[in-house]
């Protein structure tokens, strides 16, 4: 969870200094969540994202459709290599609800696949988004 407390003055204004470095935030929020290597969405109990050319990636996000409910109970990401064809587990959930990002402390993968499994669920799972990202930038 994050919480941020914006500084309004009492005149209901921003700083331009704070300004400045909630634009910052903004951006870098961009560079990182912005445009994912692969993306889909749909109704299944698996997801499948195929990467055309490997590349680093240490985060995914798995977004429910919320005009459906809360549908899945428990859900499995995996991903394979070029030097490794075996589906590798990454992270295990126990709930999506509208939005879940999964960070990979250990260091980005050379991803050419990520699925999602879908272990248990109270209908069929509705995703808007599963997508991968790589590393956000430093700074």
């Amino acid at each position: 969870v994050l919480e941020l407390d914006f500084a309004i003055d009492r005149d209901g204004l921003v700083d331009p200094t704070h300004a400045a470095r909630y634009k910052e935030l903004g951006d870098w929020i961009t560079a990182c969540y912005g445009t994912p290597v692969a993306a889909t969405g749909g109704s299944d109990m698996q997801l499948l994202l195929n990467i055309t050319k490997p590349v680093a990636v240490d985060r995914v996000q798995l977004q429910e459709d919320q005009a459906h409910g809360q549908r899945v109970r428990a859900f499995v990401i995996e991903y394979v290599t070029a030097s490794n064809q075996t589906w590798t587990p990454w992270f295990t959930g126990t709930s999506i609800g509208n939005k879940v990002i999964r960070i990979d402390s250990t260091g980005a993968k050379n991803a050419t696949a990520v699925r999602a499994r879908f272990t248990a669920a109270v209908a069929q799972p509705m995703l808007l988004q599963f997508a991968v990202f790589a590393p956000c930038p430093s700074g």
